[in-house]
């Protein structure tokens, strides 16, 4: 939506396939889409789920790279927002990780 912005802290993460943003960092007036039922994730701890109750489509400037993205809204997300590895892939998005030091901003 034309004007509708918000600052986030995205988690670029290819642990995640999917994309998710926690409800409160949407900026004022975004279209989220509501499922009729919240859909569960499972996480990487046992016993430990993520509930979305819809999802949204965001434009994302990182690094100075428009993407748009699909995402799910997660109310109890602990990050911001999360990148996950569909997105990575669709935008060619790479992590090199040196040694132990992660170089996020390669971009072909």
């Amino acid at each position: 939506m034309d004007g509708c912005k918000a600052r986030v802290m995205a988690l670029v993460h290819s642990g995640s396939f999917h994309t998710f943003i926690r409800e409160d960092k949407l900026p004022a007036g975004a279209m989220i889409i509501r499922a009729k039922e919240p859909k569960t994730f499972g996480l990487a701890e046992t016993g430990t789920k993520l509930t979305a109750v819809g999802s949204v489509y965001v434009d994302v400037r990182l690094e100075n790279h428009d993407i748009n993205a699909y995402a799910f809204v997660a109310p109890n997300l602990s990050a911001d927002m999360i990148i996950g590895a569909g997105e990575m892939q669709r935008w060619d998005i790479t992590i090199k990780n040196d040694n132990g030091h992660t170089d996020d901003s390669y971009w072909p």
